[in-house]
This record gives C-alpha cells, sequence and structure tokens, in this order.
C-alpha cells in the first residue's frame, strides 16, 4: 500500500475501441502537469498507432512495462512488493497517470476484474478513477469495422461484415441490454 497520500494519482481503465491509444499517445505522454506512468501503444491499429516517443518512460523502463504484464497474475502480497516499486516513479509535482488495458482486460478477455479493482484500491486509495465508456453498439461495430480480430490475436483475424454477416436487430437488443446490466451490476459499488 502506498502509505504517502503527497502524491496524486489517477488510474485510466482502458476501455478497447474507447479512445485510449490517442489518451496514452497525445495528452497523457505530453502534456506537461502529467506524470505518464502508463501504456505506449506501439502496435496497435489506427491513425495514430505510426507515432511513437521512444523518450517515453514506460518504453524507456522495464520496470513499468512487467508491472502491467504481470497485474493479472499478482496475488496480493506480490502485488504490494511490485506497486512498491512502481511507487518510486511517483512525482509530487504532478498528477500520476496509470493507463493500460489490463487493468480491465481485452474486449473479449475474461479476467478477474474484481480483483484487479481490488489491488488497485489496496495500493492507491487515493487514486481517482478515469473511465471513458463508449456506445456498447459502436464499440462492436468498430470492432468489426476493418477486421475482426481478438485484441489479444490480431494476426488471425480475417476480414468480416459487421453489418450484413453478423448483426441483426435482435442480436442487436441482446448485447446492448447484456452490457447494460454487467456495466451497472459491475459498477454499482
Amino acid at each position: 500500500m502506498l502509505e504517502n497520500t503527497q502524491y496524486k494519482i489517477a488510474i485510466h481503465v482502458g476501455y478497447p475501441k474507447a479512445a485510449s491509444t490517442t489518451l496514452q499517445k497525445h495528452l497523457f505522454n505530453k502534456h506537461s502537469e502529467l506524470r505518464n506512468l502508463g501504456l505506449y501503444p506501439t502496435q496497435n491499429i489506427g491513425i495514430d498507432s505510426q507515432e511513437i516517443d521512444y523518450s517515453c518512460l514506460y518504453l524507456k523502463d522495464n520496470t513499468l512495462q512487467n508491472f502491467y504484464r504481470n497485474l493479472l497474475s499478482l496475488n496480493e502480497a506480490k502485488s504490494r512488493e511490485k506497486y512498491k516499486i512502481v511507487s518510486s516513479f511517483l512525482d509530487s509535482e504532478k498528477l500520476n497517470i496509470f493507463s493500460h488495458e489490463s487493468f480491465i482486460g481485452g474486449l473479449l478477455k475474461m479476467t478477474d476484474n474484481k480483483k484487479k479493482a481490488n489491488l488497485l484500491k489496496t495500493n492507491f486509495p487515493q487514486a481517482k478513477i478515469v473511465i471513458i465508456i463508449r456506445n456498447q453498439f459502436q464499440l462492436i461495430e468498430s470492432q468489426y469495422r476493418d477486421h475482426y480480430f481478438l485484441p489479444t490475436e490480431i494476426r488471425t483475424g480475417k476480414p468480416v461484415s459487421f453489418k450484413e454477416e453478423i448483426l441483426n436487430q435482435e442480436l442487436k437488443q441482446l448485447i446492448y441490454q447484456k452490457y447494460q446490466w454487467e456495466f451497472e451490476n459491475y459498477y454499482k459499488n
């Protein structure tokens, strides 16, 4: 647990297809009042994917990369150890931003989000949470627009026409109801 509350911390829960890459590359990494301790994507699909700032702390430091890489597999004792190491990067003069899709998992990745939320709360109790949510239908449509792919398996997807081959009105309604119910119940507390 981070004992010293002198630090301002924000945790960006990087929902897939909700401008995470743009925020990570063009706001968190460039704003003079922010300390970007989050992911800096280098292999992503999108307009801003070609831009790479190699001076970014995430790209220069294996400690931050390992922190995010191991986030899913940490137990509470190991997480405290990792958070203590990562806390050495905090800047008392800036808003420290942690940002990564692993906080929520991938779009189709099943993970224990409640466990991850509890680990974050235990280790950074004073942190503010930043969540950007996209309309679920638009999120799914965007996922299929160019090529359907699992976020963890980008190279294996094949082109699929979302509107013509997959979606019909009944499916659209079922998907919307399911995500709305999950969202309301997950963030109720």
